[in-house]
């Protein structure tokens, strides 16, 4: 009888490791089983190129996983435009899209809690990115040589940063930064970048302590405009669809409400009111990162490709 038990759960555990290890693709996707309930998105022989869009679920086998990860240089070197990543998604891993050399915006969700080493390393031509609240380390190299990123906005939630995690970031003018307190960096987190020619934006409680602080005591302005009040705070409101090349709408307003939206400066490109489900026309404005500020509410942060 003991035998037999033993027998049984020798089989169990086999049939979880082949199922945990087993890959497939969909739809040109393709995914490795991570356990029962999630998949990854992996690499293929065959690599990816133009515009993808990863689902939040997919079927394989009489089973529903949930996407939940971008996997060890699944895009790596790949030809991709453009890229739109699921709700269900939590952990980009390392490489995942270095040499992304054709990929301009990417949209990453807020449900996303893990950036990987180098994941975006050498998307030369990437000129926005978002990172989502939630995130608190952003890795080493995560964004080295994106010489076309003109910002980056670093959450409230972030607590460390990686060495070069920033390195030849040529075309940078402006670092927002939410976080009260200044993290400790490496001097070598902006490496080969001259600061002086860079504007820092942080909390208005917190200019002084930027200033006093290493590494970025070294921007040449320092503002405290930022509120961390008002940044997604209440996610209630949408914003549809992200990124956006004409025009976007919102969901979620109960009343018309006024709205401002600013640029990745600070400077206001347009007002108006707003109600819910109605169109905010934007097909003129500049590719890069905006921030779409519903009055007593909260500021969205979109892209115009």
């Amino acid at each position: 009888m003991k035998l037999k038990i033993q027998l049984y759960i020798l089989l169990a555990l086999v049939t979880l490791g082949e199922l945990t290890a087993q890959s497939f693709e969909v739809d040109g996707i393709s995914y490795n089983i991570l356990n029962t309930t999630d998949v990854e998105v992996t690499s293929k022989t065959n690599c990816y190129d133009g515009n993808i869009i990863i689902p939040s679920t997919v079927d394989y086998m009489s089973n529903t996983y949930n996407v939940t990860a971008i996997g060890y240089e699944a895009f790596n070197n790949c030809d991709i435009t453009e890229i739109t990543l699921p709700n269900s998604l939590t952990k980009i891993e390392d490489y995942a899209f270095r040499d992304c050399r054709d990929m301009k915006a990417i949209n990453i969700p807020d449900s996303v809690t893990s950036i990987g080493f180098g994941a975006f390393l050498y998307c030369t031509i990437m000129e926005s990115v978002n990172i989502p609240e939630g995130i608190t380390t952003i890795d080493r190299f995560t964004f080295g040589y994106c010489i076309a990123l003109k910002s980056i906005s670093i959450p409230e939630s972030v607590t460390s940063i990686g060495t070069y995690a920033f390195s030849n970031c040529s075309g940078l003018i402006t670092v927002n930064s939410y976080v009260v307190s200044p993290i400790n960096i490496s001097e070598h987190m902006f490496w080969n970048l001259d600061l002086s020619g860079i504007v820092l934006n942080v909390p208005a409680a917190s200019v002084t302590a930027y200033s006093n602080s290493s590494v970025w005591q070294d921007f040449v302005v320092i503002n405290g405009t930022l509120s961390i009040d008002s940044l997604e705070k209440k996610l209630d409101i949408k914003l549809f669809p992200n990124p956006v090349t004409n025009n976007i709408s919102i969901s979620g307003l109960k009343t018309a409400e006024n709205y401002k939206i600013y640029d990745v400066l600070g400077k206001q490109v347009s007002s108006g009111v707003v109600s819910n489900n109605t169109t905010i026309y934007i097909e003129n404005y500049v590719s890069g990162l905006y921030f779409l500020k519903i009055e007593n509410t909260n500021a969205i942060k979109f892209i115009k490709k």
